[in-house]
């Protein structure tokens, strides 16, 4: 038989492009080829130094909050004591001795430990002795600190004067906090989202329906809710307080999952948001220049997240997660037949630019890793958008992008038919792998609704709303964003605008020293000179006359198009007064503001209380995301008859006010704090359909529309600036805002209660709807808030 056997060889040889091995392997006159692929020396020298950063972090983290000076004191110490430990000087368990005792019979077990002198194995294993000793002081001040963080009654003290009680805790907080934290150092610290009582949640439930509801429906649900109760309820409760021991989060998800990327509907309008630029003096006209302070900016703020150097939000003396800036860059939406999924690309190393339906991809990093600087940023630019005006493509080619705000399926669907071989897969994949997408607009809106409507739709076909953030930059070098929303909610997207508005550009002295006369970026000294030579790629898609591929794209196009007529979208600067004069009246800013709301649609639908939605966020709680605040309550709708009944007294319509006002702040307490309604309920609903039972309260429940549906925008995520200060106000954006949920009779409101005297509100509609007109629903907002500081006043 050994005549017979196969005689196998192995030979290797190297490909032309000198990163791949190849090994070919021959046996019975067969050949097999193995392809390995070797990272070239450059690559390879920019993977080792993440790893590097990558294992730094994770050790910092590991032993946060005992700190890395004092891990490296307690392995100092450690090897000191072992390196004079004598067992026959002490015999007793606190001489250490039985640590290093086990650490040593643990280090036997290492391979080629033998080999080391006996003086380093003893250095080797106090050493690993010190360091696991630091981790387990680091795993119990955790454990400590998530037992301190679980206390929320801090959330409902008096402003005015925390009780002793509140102030020992806070003390206890920032004692075990540590110093310096990193990014996601305060993640292992986190509590869980805890699941609320199923009956609280149900009589909330019931409660926050019975002002918009009628009678005999109440009674219905109601009904049903005793029914739940008594039924498949606990059931469900438990497999949910089940999924709360072992998950981070028992409810973000599926959230995530279920509502956003399991959703069918185009995502333009629908789901993506946008945000609009500072109002401070640009410093510049010229788009070029402002493009490429911006792109720096993000890049800046992404190295700052890679690094892990951006320091955690707090709230007081209490860290909030930090969990979804993990996303924010290199991250694309892409479309399934069922359901979507979140690709985040790492090692992205280009941004990608379109300009007159030409896409290129940018490299923003040198040969040596370095980040090109906004000089540089800026010349590739010019050279790009010359070439873009020089070639405008109007052809399906150009509008390419209307597919990601296509039906989800559709897109999905194309994109497997179309671009999955040939030039038009390897331009879709230099898109999706971006960093961020950067739109040069070829307009130039003169209002901030008309720069808002561009940002939220664009044209129908040049925004990639699958991006997780794009930059729109127009003709004026006014700047926005559009943002799709289902890896992270706008604090985090605040907290990049911030950085970049504020931080980077408006208080770097200011903005003008950033940008020369002829209104060009400021070179800084050293900086490369001005080049003349593309170093971008142009991306091309084949795209057929008459074929199916642009049959997809055209009716895309026109979908959005007809979204985008019937979006009825302004932007409101109310500017006589704002926060200073609500906390003169004792009052919450926020709740002011959704009392102003209840009290402005009632006047706007002819009587009407309807669902209110307003989001809070749950960033306490490890990957927490956001819970509703049902600001239609009992007490609202009462204030507002009495206020509509032309009868009542200027008191107790005040002490209507007042006692609605205290309700929604209890209500957001509650909401933050994890005890709202519709996160549990939608849980509950998962449940049922992944054990495959019905539970008609909890579908009826799940179904209702959110006719009103408001954001408060978050002012200020730093220490840096203070809007209150009116050399701060003046740069303050006027935020952003999203689509109406409801189509039919709804409104989306988003407001930012910024500077001390002005409120900024972003109102949507639909103009098909023949019952709402955003223009007389801010004229009823602007009505409503003069109107309760009268009453309160």
């Amino acid at each position: 038989m050994a005549e017979a056997r196969a005689i196998a060889t192995l030979s290797a040889d190297f490909t032309s492009n000198n990163n791949d091995i190849g090994l070919m392997y021959t046996e019975s006159g067969l050949q097999f080829r193995l392809q390995l692929s070797v990272p070239p020396p450059k690559k390879l020298a920019r993977n080792t130094k993440r790893a590097v950063y990558k294992l730094r972090n994770v050790v910092f983290n590991a032993v946060y909050p005992f700190g890395a000076i004092a891990t490296i004191l307690a392995v100092a110490g450690m090897i000191g004591y072992t390196l004079y430990f004598s067992p026959e000087d002490c015999e007793s368990i606190f001489c250490l001795g039985w640590i290093y005792s086990s650490v040593w019979s643990i280090l036997q077990w290492m391979p080629l430990i033998s080999l080391l002198p006996e003086q380093f194995q003893v250095v080797y294993a106090a050493a690993l002795a010190g360091f696991v000793f630091a981790i387990l002081l680091a795993a119990v001040q955790r454990y400590i600190l998530r037992g301190l963080l679980t206390y929320r009654g801090w959330m409902w003290a008096s402003r005015k004067g925390a009780n002793l009680h509140i102030k020992a805790w806070a003390l206890l907080v920032k004692l075990f906090s540590g110093s310096s934290p990193k990014l996601y150092s305060f993640q292992g610290s986190l509590p869980r989202l805890p699941v609320p009582p199923l009956a609280d949640t149900v009589r909330r439930y019931l409660e926050s329906i019975e002002p918009v509801v009628e009678p005999a429906e109440f009674e219905r649900m109601t009904e049903l809710a005793h029914k739940f109760l008594a039924n498949e309820g606990p059931s469900l409760q438990r497999y949910l307080v089940l999924k709360s021991w072992y998950a981070a989060n028992y409810v973000s998800d599926w959230w995530q999952r279920f509502v956003y990327l399991r959703g069918r509907s185009s995502i333009c309008i629908n789901s993506n948001y946008y945000t609009l630029d500072t109002q401070a003096e640009l410093g510049t006209s010229n788009p070029v220049a402002r493009a490429a302070r911006m792109i720096t900016c993000f890049l800046e703020f992404k190295r700052l997240i890679d690094h892990e150097e951006v320091e955690p939000i707090m709230a007081g003396v209490t860290p909030m997660c930090m969990n979804q800036y993990k996303q924010l860059f290199s991250t694309t939406r892409i479309p399934g037949r069922e359901e979507d999924k979140l690709v985040t690309f790492e090692d992205s190393r280009h941004i990608v630019i379109s300009a007159c339906g030409n896409y290129y991809s940018l490299p923003v990093y040198s040969h040596s890793g370095r980040v090109l600087s906004v000089g540089e940023i800026e010349d590739q630019l010019l050279l790009i958008v010359a070439d873009a005006e020089a070639h405008r493509d109007e052809s399906a080619a150009g509008k390419v992008p209307a597919l990601t705000g296509a039906n989800r399926t559709k897109w999905a669907e194309a994109r497997s038919d179309y671009f999955s071989s040939g030039t038009n897969k390897a331009a879709l994949n230099l898109i999706e792998t971006a960093i961020f997408y950067v739109h040069m607009d070829d307009t130039a809106p003169d209002s901030w609704s008309g720069r808002a409507r561009r940002a939220i739709h664009g044209s129908g076909s040049n925004l990639w709303f699958d991006k997780s953030v794009e930059l729109v930059v127009f003709k004026d070098a006014h700047i926005g964003l559009n943002v799709e929303h289902s890896f992270a909610d706008a604090l985090v997207i605040a907290h990049l605008w911030e950085h970049c508005l504020l931080s980077y550009e408006s208080l770097a002295s200011t903005s003008l020293s950033l940008y020369g006369s002829d209104g060009f970026n400021v070179r800084e000294p050293g900086a490369p000179a001005k080049s003349v030579k593309s170093i971008s790629t142009k991306l091309k898609f084949d795209i057929a006359p008459g074929s199916q591929a642009e049959a997809a794209i055209l009716a895309a196009e026109a979908a959005i198009i007809a979204d985008a007529e019937d979006l009825d979208l302004h932007v409101h600067h109310f500017s006589s007064w704002g926060k200073d004069a609500c906390k003169a009246m004792g009052v919450s800013p926020d709740a002011f503001v959704q009392m102003a709301l209840q009290l402005a649609y009632y006047r706007d639908s002819g009587g009407k209380h309807v669902l209110t939605y307003e989001a809070a966020s749950t960033r306490l709680f490890r990957n927490g995301r956001t819970e509703t605040i049902r600001s239609c309550t009992k007490d609202a709708a009462h204030f507002v008859r009495l206020m509509e009944s032309g009868t009542a007294d200027k008191a107790n319509i005040a002490a209507a006010l007042r006692t609605a006002i205290a309700q929604h702040g209890k209500l957001t307490r509650n909401a933050m704090t994890g005890r709202g309604v519709d996160r549990h309920i939608f849980g509950l609903l998962v449940v049922a359909m992944g054990l495959e039972r019905e539970s008609e309260f909890l579908s009826e429940a799940m179904k209702a529309k959110w006719t009103l549906s408001s954001s408060q925008q978050p002012a200020r995520q730093t220490t840096r600036w203070n809007p209150n200060k009116p050399v701060d106000a003046v740069r303050l954006s006027l935020g952003g805002g999203f689509g109406p949920v409801d189509r039919d009779s709804g409104y989306g409101v988003s407001y930012l209660v910024g500077g001390a005297s002005s409120i900024a509100f972003h109102v949507s509609s639909c103009r098909s709807s023949g019952k709402t007109n955003s223009t007389r629903f801010i004229g009823h907002i602007d009505q409503a808030l003069n109107d309760m500081r009268a009453i309160l006043s």
